[in-house]
């Protein structure tokens, strides 16, 4: 695999910060449990009884939710800042861009308008031709967006 590909799919991934947050959600969750769960001798249980393994599993994906979130409450914001900031942002208007997540996924497109949604998410209407047929089609979120135009 050559590094432009692993690059690529490092910008894929990173546009989607719910995935991101989602598993910093199981680690803020999962590692305290096992921490707790260790000083308690379940851990050398589990080498033993194979339903103590099954109810582990269980219970870890159980707290698996509250954990996503404490960290989209704690960590959503700044997650989307990272991303944003991975992928090559802040942006201006005029430069080119790649769209990596939602139904434009690949399409290289230029910034027309910036917008502040509701939640403090930067967007931008990228310029994505006769292509769109209803209005707010091309209103993308900037961390779902690669620069490829060079940095002035």
């Amino acid at each position: 695999m050559n590094m432009r590909r692993i690059r690529y799919c490092f910008h894929r991934f990173c546009a989607e910060p719910v995935i991101v947050v989602w598993i910093l959600g199981a680690l803020i969750t999962w590692a305290p449990l096992m921490i707790w769960l260790a000083g308690h001798g379940v851990i050398d249980l589990l080498h033993s009884d194979w339903s103590a393994v099954v109810l582990l599993l269980i219970c870890l994906l159980a707290i698996w939710p509250v954990g996503y979130v404490l960290a989209v409450a704690f960590m959503g914001r700044w997650v989307m800042r990272a991303c944003e900031q991975c992928n090559g942002g802040p942006y201006r208007l005029g430069e080119r861009v790649m769209i990596l997540s939602g139904p434009w996924s690949g399409k290289v497109a230029s910034i027309r308008e910036k917008f502040v949604g509701q939640a403090g998410e930067s967007l931008s209407t990228v310029d994505l031709g006769d292509e769109i047929k209803y209005p707010g089609q091309d209103l993308v979120p900037d961390y779902a967006l690669l620069r490829l135009s060079p940095r002035p």
